[in-house]
């Protein structure tokens, strides 16, 4: 139609263009600009390429959309119908109504380098035929054409090397696209949500790594050692994006994803991976958005699953902006990484039930958002979301922990943790659960944890400490004695027996037992003198007398004997 009426071509497209708000330039006639609401956007028209660009990529798209349906209206019908040899280029039809098959004529455009037709409601099947002749294709996407199915052999050699390829919501048989591995030029490779399963074919290792590969949405399983990685990428624009999610990948994580050193964007998540964390993952210095679980990047979770080795320094380097780092229920070992420290948005850290040992970190303190409390709510429905739990520590639990005023929950039961129960846990205000048993902690229980008033779980068992819990506001509905049991607070309750035997010189004399337990000096005097008066009455009053100051001068002594 261009080459037959451009005048005409040209005069129909620009009032296309100017429904649509634009306005031609007066100092150039290829020139349209289109400017409302804060929106500008520029068309180039020059011959037979169209440029548009602009500041707001919807309002590009709806622009698109809207030009391809007013001249398909006018100029096509709503089916590919047999195309000529003609020395098309380029044949641009998404984003429209069309529906039925794709014609195998298509197949004789030999020299057309670009064929998009996603977006439309295409269905059939596409075999070799359809690209027997495509010698200088470069760029193939029919994408979101859910009806259509695309089959070739296994033996099938394309003409063609590929640079971007995107059959994203389409069909694809059997198993993952064997016709790909003669492919060496791929850039972009979207497969996503196109009903591939299996394991990734080992000749695809073999290939050179793809800067943008999609394959989520599918049921792809096995190893991901099969990944294309051989040679180096380029970095583009803002690194390599790697999609993988929504998969039944169920081995460990490969060292080979760690010779992606473009990667930017790495998503893992809803797998059935297990083993452990490479180490080398930290020298992917581009990379800073990793997704391993259904959330971005503001939660990494990992929990329930059979991963091993350290925590990965690099988790606290680079993600900092995390809110929720879950590891619960792993085989992690080794100590806390201090790097964690750095995660200032940290509101939830669980490493409960793994094998960690060492001390705690002192620099827990700088965990800002345990201290001032969080900037925003955040999702609290994971299993043990509130147990901060550090499983097999030693050392004293640092008195830096306490300036986590905002914190909720924090249990450092079952370890070998020593020293006293810091006098500033009273910082700790929002505290709704505090459990320290089965750990070695010794010296008194600080009465400053009377004034958690929150405090509604309470345990301080199997440990050495003396004294009892303090009493008052919250800590007196913590009546169960399990709470404390097993601890020098528990026996210093129990009654101690010492023996008294008093000299010849009675009428009939006696050997004393006396319970003293917290009774005063001056209890414990009334008390014997009680005894004495009853055993002597009528006795001289002297005498009496004088055998009082020798009692209460002997249990005096014996008393502070016995606390010593």
């Amino acid at each position: 139609m261009l080459q037959q009426a451009p005048r005409a071509w040209y005069n129909h497209l620009t009032k296309a263009l100017q429904a649509l708000g634009f306005n031609g330039s007066v100092t150039d006639p290829s020139l349209f600009v289109y400017s409302s609401n804060g929106t500008i956007l520029y068309m180039l028209v020059y011959v037979d390429d169209i440029v548009l660009t602009g500041n707001n990529s919807k309002a590009i798209d709806r622009v698109i959309k809207s030009l391809g349906q007013t001249f398909c209206n006018q100029y096509c019908v709503n089916k590919i119908q047999s195309l000529p040899n003609l020395s098309l280029k380029e044949l641009d039809l998404f984003s429209n109504l069309l529906n039925g098959t794709i014609p195998v004529s298509i197949g004789q455009l030999a020299k057309i380098g670009s064929l998009h037709v996603s977006n439309n409601s295409l269905e059939g099947v596409v075999f070799e035929a359809h690209f027997g002749n495509l010698l200088m294709l470069r760029s193939l996407d029919a994408s979101s054409n859910t009806k259509l199915t695309f089959n070739f052999s296994h033996e099938w050699i394309p003409p063609f090397q590929l640079e971007d390829l995107d059959l994203s919501s389409c069909n694809i048989s059997n198993r993952f696209p064997q016709w790909l591995r003669n492919q060496r030029k791929l850039g972009a490779l979207v497969l996503s949500n196109a009903t591939i399963s299996g394991p990734l074919p080992s000749w695809l290792r073999k290939m050179l790594a793809i800067h943008f590969l999609d394959l989520s949405h599918n049921k792809l399983s096995g190893s991901l050692a099969n990944l294309p990685n051989r040679g180096t990428v380029c970095v583009i624009g803002t690194g390599g994006t790697l999609l993988l999610a929504n998969n039944i990948f169920n081995e460990s994580l490969p060292r080979s994803l760690c010779k992606r050193t473009d990667l930017n964007f790495l998503d893992l998540s809803r797998n059935r991976l297990t083993g452990k964390f490479p180490k080398c993952l930290q020298n992917l210095q581009l990379l800073n958005t990793m997704m391993f679980s259904s959330n971005l990047l503001s939660v990494l979770d990992v929990g329930d699953n059979e991963l091993f080795g350290s925590i990965p320094h690099w988790i606290g380097e680079k993600l900092t902006d995390l809110n929720v780092l879950r590891l619960h229920r792993n085989n992690f070992s080794g100590e806390i990484p201090k790097s964690l420290c750095k995660m200032l948005e940290l509101q939830i850290l669980d490493v409960a039930y793994n094998n960690l040992r060492g001390i705690i970190p002192h620099c827990l303190r700088e965990l800002n958002r345990m201290v001032k409390g969080p900037r925003h709510s955040i999702y609290n429905g994971f299993p043990d979301s509130n147990e901060n739990v550090i499983q097999i520590m030693k050392g004293e639990i640092p008195i830096e922990i306490t300036a986590l005023s905002m914190l909720v929950g924090l249990n450092l039961s079952n370890n070998h943790l020593s020293g006293n129960i810091p006098e500033k846990i009273r910082n700790m205000m929002k505290l709704e659960s505090l459990d320290l048993s089965g750990n070695e902690s010794t010296g008194m229980i600080p009465s400053s944890m009377a004034t958690l008033t929150f405090l509604s779980h309470l345990n301080l068992s199997r440990n050495s400490l003396l004294g009892r819990i303090p009493t008052g506001r919250q800590l007196q509905t913590l009546t169960n004695p399990s709470i404390h049991a097993g601890n020098k607070a528990e026996e210093s309750i129990k009654v101690r027996w010492f023996y008294l035997d008093i000299m010849s010189g009675f009428a009939t004399g006696f050997s004393g037992i006396i319970g003293v337990a917290e009774e005063t000096v001056d209890r414990i005097y009334v008390s014997v003198m009680v005894r004495v008066a009853k055993m002597n009455r009528g006795r001289e009053a002297t005498r009496s007398s004088d055998m009082q100051v020798v009692l209460k001068y002997m249990f005096i002594n014996e008393y502070f004997d016995l606390c010593s």
